[in-house]
């Protein structure tokens, strides 16, 4: 059923990256969208977050609650999430910004978060900053849930590494845990070590697929195409212990049928 149409408005579908979740608290699901306005005449990047709540039946006209302004935010710089980070019963929006490279060649990325007011959005914060270290955003894969049971969403991330010197993919599962204010330093609870695994072919979702009161990560993976042209994909799970992940178990796989994983859009 279609909700809502940009009608004689303007609304660039390419601009927009979308997120999920009760923004204003009130037990029903709201979509937010990070949206991309041209850049400012000097340059720096323009943006805007707006919101479609949900009124149970349908969804309210978007409103944008957060703008740029004469600051700088570069859309195309941002991988979002959407989560109680601070337990307030409100989602909030996770940014994980990508920055030049260091003049050694480091990668520089940094973890915001928009706090939801219930009737809008806090200014966004950093909370977490690569620094002198190595993180590169375009490596990274995210998805938000409470991995540890303790009631604030965290945010996980799946890390391509360089493939090891026998052809092997390499990729770590990293979680920035809630301390209710901020984000602690990634942690990385799996890599794929001796075996194989492509982030590159990896569609990531998160939530709670046992129902013990832990978010876990579910994964969609592509293999290569049968001899006779069929998809081949399967679905692993990382089932959370509370501390940790264990090992990822294959959980389906398209087997004999034909699933193309190109064609897959997870939520």
């Amino acid at each position: 059923v279609k909700l809502w149409d940009s009608g004689t408005g303007d609304w660039h579908w390419d601009n927009s990256e979308l997120v999920a979740g009760d923004f204003n608290g009130d037990g029903k699901s709201d979509v937010g969208v990070l949206y991309k306005y041209a850049n400012t005449s000097d340059g720096r990047g323009h943006s805007g977050l707006w919101t479609f709540t949900s009124n149970g039946a349908g969804f309210n006209n978007p409103v944008k609650l957060w703008d740029s302004g004469t600051g700088s935010w570069a859309a195309d710089n941002s991988k979002l999430v959407a989560g109680d980070f601070n337990g307030d019963g409100k989602s909030d929006v996770g940014a994980l910004y990508k920055y030049a490279d260091t003049s050694d060649g480091r990668g520089h990325s940094a973890l915001w978060t928009f706090t939801s007011t219930g009737t809008g959005f806090n200014k966004p914060v950093k909370l977490w900053d690569s620094g002198t270290g190595d993180w590169h955003w375009d490596n990274s894969e995210l998805v938000a849930g409470d991995f540890n049971g303790d009631g604030k969403s965290d945010v996980g991330a799946l890390y391509k590494y360089a493939n090891t010197s026998d052809g092997r993919g390499h990729s770590g599962l990293w979680t920035f845990t809630s301390n209710g204010a901020g984000f602690n330093n990634p942690v990385k609870l799996w890599d794929s070590g001796t075996g194989s695994w492509a982030a590159d072919n990896s569609k990531l979702v998160a939530g709670d697929f046992n129902g013990d009161g832990k978010s876990d990560v579910g994964a969609l993976y592509k293999y290569a195409d049968t001899s006779d042209g069929r998809g081949h994909s399967a679905l692993w799970t990382f089932t959370s212990t509370g501390a940790d992940f264990n090992n990822p178990v294959k959980v389906w796989d398209s087997g004999t049928g034909d699933w193309h994983w190109d064609r897959t859009r997870t939520t």
